[in-house]
């Protein structure tokens, strides 16, 4: 299911992926000590098999329009040439202080009017008192100093990744 979707998400143009240690052409077998550390800090996202198993693939993936329109960044542990956050060294904090774990970003430009860029994170809520599924946070660039809680999206991270390339990134309606 994740070669089939990824495969889809190559096709909407300017996408990367990365290569992990299950990659189905050029594994790199090392990195899965770094995942299988990943999921001993975090056993409850073990739970959601297609995250798993897209991190064991593919590790990480961006897609980034040339003129900034919109970036796609879904972290993971791929090598230096993919713009995303490591997942155990992030460049920027993917923790917040509500047990909310941020795995995606979303940032949405509009040329017409640098003030409508709206920034769109997708999280995983790591306590157990909330369901296993993604959060997504919806901000427009005037709050993003405050900016609203996290809510429940989807119930998997395939599904999630499904609606991410049915509505090619624009995950704001």
């Amino acid at each position: 299911m994740i070669d089939a979707l990824t495969a889809k998400f190559l096709m909407l143009g300017y996408a990367r992926i990365g290569q992990g240690p299950r990659h189905p052409v050029v594994p790199n077998v090392p990195m899965q000590a770094r995942i299988d550390e990943f999921f001993r800090k975090h056993p409850r996202l073990r739970l959601d098999a297609g995250y798993v198993e897209f991190l064991e693939k593919f590790s990480a993936a961006e897609l980034t329009w040339p003129k900034g329109e919109l970036e796609v960044m879904i972290h993971g542990f791929s090598p230096e040439e993919l713009e995303v956050n490591d997942l155990l060294k992030p460049d920027e904090p993917l923790y917040d202080q509500f047990g909310y774990f941020r795995f995606c970003e979303v940032i949405i430009s509009p040329k017409s009017d640098p003030r409508g860029e709206i920034g769109v994170n997708f999280a995983w809520y790591l306590n157990e008192d909330r369901p296993l599924g993604v959060y997504r946070r919806v901000t427009p660039i005037q709050q993003a100093l405050n900016p609203p809680p996290y809510t429940w999206y989807r119930a998997t991270f395939v599904e999630w990744f499904e609606e991410l390339i049915r509505k090619q990134g624009k995950l704001i309606d």
